[in-house]
């Protein structure tokens, strides 16, 4: 039987969210002697706003919905949210419709089917999210029982149609640009050119992140830039930062020794970045092509290779978390980036 190989952890390159929270409070109070009190009076607040909100009245069709989302069980083909989040969304469509809040006295409102989804496509939202309303109204009306069940079917089929297309479109980028093995490219990076070395040692040294290298800085800000500085690298602008907040991991060795000799050589100052082109993106493909010919490679390229030759050696959840964190997407992306 043949021994399963799992990938290095980095456990020891990523600090843990409550040494993250611990570095960014130290940080905190070093800047304002007065961050504490600060910080437990905005608590006290939070507590009290939620106690006022408890103790509202909630409509008796709110609360109608709510028991009957809770009875029954979450289509299969929908994400598994709880009934408060897609109550939630038919609130939001209807306040981003009419501009006022949702009562939930009267759900008649979405009977107007082709004009609700016809202004849900024109939100200037992502697709996903428009995605996400057409399912939280499909699941509401559905708990509404057999008086909405015609309308539940029309909402429920456009929700359908609008995730098939999003994923044909996906699939068809996918197709569009050529893949390359992970085991083919990762050696990339072992070359005299010290530039090229940094750069491409900073995607294939570790889990290939996007292009946030672009604003790298050497010794900067960690509350507010993305920095390096000491074998540390700090990321505070990036897509998905609302998900994960800030980034700071521990650069392996090889790749710690590469950007420092880097530096070294350019004479890059404390607050200057460490790549100054004016296209990054186009640096990093030119950069592969010297070494690579025989096709384009991107940083969509190189997180695909990678999440592909990872989920091949089978890792488990708690990996696939730990990965999914470093790369800065989701647990869920990774299925979608796999091209295997």
């Amino acid at each position: 039987m043949n021994k399963k190989i799992y990938p290095p952890l980095y456990r020891e390159m990523v600090l843990t969210s409550k040494e993250r929270s611990a570095r960014y409070r130290a940080r905190q109070k070093a800047k304002d002697e007065n961050y504490t009190k600060l910080e437990s009076a905005k608590r006290k607040a939070r507590r009290q706003r939620k106690k006022e909100e408890d103790e509202k009245p909630t409509p008796e069709l709110c609360l109608k919905v709510q028991k009957k989302l809770d009875e029954m069980k979450t289509r299969q083909d929908l994400n598994p949210l709880t009934n408060i989040q897609q109550l939630n969304r038919v609130k939001s469509v209807y306040k981003k419709l009419y501009g006022k809040t949702f009562d939930c006295k009267d759900f008649t409102f979405l009977k107007n089917h082709e004009q609700i989804i016809e202004n849900i496509k024109n939100l200037k939202v992502k697709q996903n999210t428009k995605n996400a309303y057409l399912q939280g109204i499909s699941v509401v009306l559905k708990s509404l029982g057999p008086r909405y069940k015609k309308l539940y079917k029309i909402y429920s089929e456009e929700s359908t149609l609008q995730t098939n297309t999003l994923k044909t479109k996906t699939d068809m980028n996918l197709k569009d640009e050529k893949f390359v093995e992970w085991k083919t490219i990762k050696d990339l990076w072992d070359v005299e050119n010290t530039e090229d070395r940094a750069l491409m040692g900073l995607y294939l040294l570790q889990p290939p992140r996007r292009l946030e290298y672009k604003t790298l800085i050497y010794k900067g800000d960690e509350t507010k830039d993305n920095t390096y500085s000491k074998g540390i690298l700090t990321i505070n602008n990036y897509k998905t930062k609302k998900t994960y907040g800030f980034y700071t991991t521990k650069l392996p060795v090889e790749l710690e020794k590469a950007l420092n000799k880097y530096i070294k050589e350019k004479k890059i100052k404390k607050g200057e970045r460490l790549f100054q082109m004016k296209n990054f993106g186009q640096k990093l493909t030119n950069t592969f092509k010297k070494y690579y010919k025989e096709q384009k490679i991107s940083a969509n390229v190189l997180r695909h290779s990678y999440i592909s030759w990872f989920l091949s050696t089978r890792p488990t959840i708690a990996h696939r978390k730990q990965i999914a964190m470093m790369m800065g997407h989701d647990i869920s992306t990774q299925t979608t980036y796999d091209r295997v």
